[in-house]
């Protein structure tokens, strides 16, 4: 009865990993409400992530930071205008 009850711990936490990752990794698309919702860490690989797509292989912590930020307050107010489909690289326009 045990082996099975950790199994299925096992699988459940892979799944959760895996929508983590999978959300974090998307970068620049990202949805808005996803983004608000992360904690402080997961904001910014999604961020480093974006910028990375963008084409900076190693962005600095002020190019992060400026971004948080931008991406931050940009998510902020089109969630006000109920847009739920607003993706994080919205920032730059796309």
């Amino acid at each position: 009865m045990i082996a099975p009850l950790r199994r299925s711990l096992v699988v459940i936490a892979a799944g959760t990993l895996a929508m983590l990752a999978t959300s974090c990794g998307s970068g620049g698309k990202t949805k808005c409400s996803d983004y608000l919702s992360m904690s402080g860490s997961d904001r910014q690989s999604a961020i480093v992530a974006m910028l990375q797509q963008r084409g900076t292989s190693n962005p600095s912590s002020i190019q992060v930071s400026i971004a948080e930020g931008s991406a931050s307050a940009y998510c902020s107010l089109s969630s006000l205008g109920g847009n739920s489909s607003t993706t994080i690289d919205g920032i730059y326009g796309g």
